[in-house]
């Protein structure tokens, strides 16, 4: 569709429907989960927090990998932060 001179495209949620948030929050919630555990691991001195992050890191990357051609892209911030707080944590 064109509007005013701009090629106006529809937004994933009209195309596919609610269910394509599923996909898109799940990194939204991996890095909330690796903020947690980053924190109980400084905190408490909790060893299991650093095998949940790399465990999170890996997800985050393999969904990367395998949406790379649709939602990969966006996804790709989330990775770099992750394996970055992975690498540092």
């Amino acid at each position: 569709m064109i509007i005013a001179g701009l090629l106006v495209r529809p937004s994933p949620v009209l195309v596919n429907g609610a269910k394509v948030l599923i996909p898109l929050g799940f990194p939204l919630v991996a890095v909330a989960l690796v903020a947690l555990a980053l924190w109980l691991r400084r905190r408490h001195s909790m060893r299991w927090a650093g095998v949940v992050v790399r465990v999170l890191a890996v997800l985050l990357d393999g969904l990367a990998v395998l949406g790379v051609l649709t939602i990969g892209i966006f996804v790709f911030p989330a990775v770099v932060a992750v394996t970055m707080a992975c690498a540092s944590g």
